[in-house]
């Protein structure tokens, strides 16, 4: 056998991509059949992650009762509960969506086995998804009754679509009295995320003292189960977490008059959904983390995006992305939106979809953007932009912007009368951008001009692309182009025979 074939580790990342491959176990079944040193890593694979408890309940012999419910009996022999171990150790992630009938009538079963076995059901979970409906609350509680150590990733997304009714009442009782033997059971807790929870549900995040990564957002809208989802008092106690370094907020409706005793210390990625002045109203609170990652997604028919953009002085800010999609065209004036932008010198990716919204810069913009952000890498600004600068503004970034390798903006092209024989005079640029994305429709008589500025520019270019609504025009840019470098190429192969150089 090859040596290759008794690396545990090599065997479960091929057993792992061949699950992922095939969604019938049957396959991994097969494996862990074939040989001795196949077993246990197609084992691991196989149980790694359940959708039900099912599978694992069926190892037990149990008694019928009967109202049809199951129940262990008194005189569980030892062999039956290793066989329970054996296979339960293997459980790394449970995904408990839907509730089934069956597992109602096992419900005695689970309840019965942490007393048992003295310990948890699955005592190497990791990660866990409650999918909350009107049912199964119980199923989740017992699987925490005892301390799980290697427990790191709790999600809570509450069904509203499967308990219109009943859902909020039975989210205050089920759901807090989960979270509360979480609280006892699994303190240290790494990444909790919460989705769709009611207004009124009572959580203090602050007895969740090991938490790094924190979601509690909507997934669903049109439903509405509370005029908002996150209350100030939300806000305060996650502002308690000393380590946390990753939140992820939706603060629809969000509303605090005072959130000045709210400072988070040691965030470095931020991600917000929400209207321009809920999204404003947190920030201040962001301010004192180290942010290397702020990404916004505003929602609403109106955004004070001259607030928002003057919000933002993350001095460690690496990358930022923002996001909106008005219903109505607004127009803003470039100077009016990145002033506290440029402050942010660190840079490296600057991601900016503003749709139906007219931006008016000018080349003083691209100017200040090529000599503030040295370390930008890749930089969008996909908007309407009226009056657009002029094609010979990209030569700040030639000049300023080594590392830029992604570009996307909207500029108007002059025309160019550049002959073949001009080539030779033209002064040199070595600049290694690969993409660059057109937003600004292209005139149909322009795009040989388009073809020579990117030439000009950017003379490694590897792909051109656009918005979606000049896809013909782009395509036709980034044909020109391939030829243009391709005649380009054989000139300086001309050039390098002639003066007796053997390459370029």
């Amino acid at each position: 056998m090859h040596p290759a074939l008794v690396q545990q580790d090599i065997l479960r990342l091929v057993f792992e991509s061949i699950r992922n491959y095939s969604p019938k176990k049957i396959a991994i079944l097969n494996i862990s059949l074939a040989c001795h040193a196949f077993k246990e890593p197609a084992l691991d694979t196989l149980w790694h992650e359940l959708h039900s408890l099912a599978p694992l309940l069926n190892l037990v012999l149990v008694t019928q009762k009967a109202d049809g419910t199951y129940e262990l009996p008194d005189d569980i022999t030892p062999n039956d509960l290793e066989r329970f171990k054996y296979y339960a150790r293997r459980v790394k992630k449970l995904v408990y969506r839907k509730y089934r009938q069956k597992d109602a009538s096992q419900l005695p079963i689970l309840a019965r086995l942490p007393d048992i076995l003295d310990g948890p059901v699955l005592p190497c979970l990791r990660t866990m998804q409650w999918f909350v409906a009107e049912q199964g609350g119980p199923l989740s509680h017992t699987l925490i009754a005892h301390p799980v150590a290697t427990l790191r990733s709790i999600t809570i997304q509450f069904d509203v679509i499967r308990s219109l009714s009943i859902a909020t009442d039975f989210a205050k009782i089920g759901v807090a009295h989960f979270v509360q033997t979480l609280a006892t059971n699994a303190p240290w807790l790494t990444q909790l995320l919460l989705v769709d929870l009611p207004e009124s549900f009572a959580l203090s995040f602050s007895q969740f003292t090991c938490l790094k990564s924190l979601t509690f957002t909507h997934q669903i809208r049109g439903y509405s189960h509370g005029s908002k989802f996150m209350t100030p008092q939300h806000f305060a106690s996650m502002s308690t977490i000393m380590g946390l370094t990753c939140l992820k907020l939706d603060l629809h409706e969000f509303s605090a008059p005072n959130l000045a005793t709210c400072q988070f210390h040691s965030l470095s990625s931020v991600h917000l959904i929400g209207n321009s002045d809920a999204v404003v109203s947190v920030i201040p609170s962001l301010r004192p983390s180290p942010i290397t990652v702020f990404s916004v997604k505003l929602v609403g028919d109106y955004a004070a995006l001259d607030s928002l953009f003057n919000s933002i002085t993350f001095q460690t800010l690496e990358c930022l992305t923002i996001d909106y999609s008005p219903y109505d065209s607004s127009t803003w004036k470039g100077c009016d939106l990145l002033p506290s932008l440029l402050t942010c010198t660190k840079l490296t990716k600057c991601n900016i979809h503003l749709n139906d919204v007219i931006i008016a810069l000018t080349e003083d913009d691209i100017f200040s953007m090529a000599c503030c952000w040295p370390l930008i890498e890749e930089l969008k600004w996909k908007c309407d932009a009226d009056p657009s600068p002029s094609v010979l503004s990209l030569e700040a970034f030639v000049e300023h912007l080594s590392r830029l390798r992604i570009l996307g903006i909207s500029v108007y092209i002059q025309s160019v009368n550049i002959g073949n024989a001009y080539y030779e005079d033209l002064p040199v640029s070595n600049h290694k951008l690969q993409k660059i994305e057109i937003y600004k429709p292209l005139i149909e008589d322009r795009v040989i001009d388009w073809a020579h500025w990117l030439l000009f520019f950017f003379p490694y270019l590897e792909e051109v692309s656009g918005s979606g609504d000049e896809d013909d025009e782009v395509w036709r840019v980034a044909g020109a182009l391939r030829k243009l470098q391709f005649i380009k190429k054989l000139w300086a192969q001309q050039a390098a025979r002639e003066s007796g150089s053997k390459g370029i």
